[in-house]
């Protein structure tokens, strides 16, 4: 057996917040929302990543999943949404192997790593001291 890549990803989203997760994952991560195929179902680069599901009580944070991560591509970009959506964030730089993180946390306390492969931090963003809270 070989994995290959991540097929999707569940969420369990209480009621309460489903249109402020629906909008952090749209708005701020770019996810796609459609009117055909699955409800509930949000698409990045084509595909059907995020499934999610509303529960009526609130859940965990995180559950068993500490975080996600996704390769990530177009950081000056990434960089220009999170600050025009005034989303914290906090930067981690690995140039000895070549990547750059950007990690976030979701409406529901779930943290988001963002990974940029072969990419560089230029000019340093706007909101790169504004750390995620504990």
């Amino acid at each position: 057996m070989l994995i290959s890549d991540l097929n999707h990803f569940n969420l369990r989203v209480p009621t309460g917040v489903w249109d402020q997760v629906v909008q952090f994952y749209t708005a701020v991560l770019g996810f796609e929302r459609r009117s055909t195929g699955p409800p509930n179902w949000l698409y990045a680069n084509g595909r059907p990543l995020l499934h999610l599901t509303a529960v009526d009580i609130p859940c965990a944070v995180g559950g068993v999943v500490d975080h996600i991560a996704f390769s990530t591509v177009g950081l000056a970009g990434t960089v220009s949404r999170l600050d025009a959506t005034g989303t914290k964030y906090q930067t981690r730089e690995f140039p000895q192997l070549g990547f750059v993180q950007l990690l976030l946390r979701d409406p529901v306390g779930l943290d988001i790593e963002l990974n940029f492969e072969a990419e560089v931090l230029t000019p340093a963003p706007a909101q790169q001291v504004n750390r995620l809270p504990t």
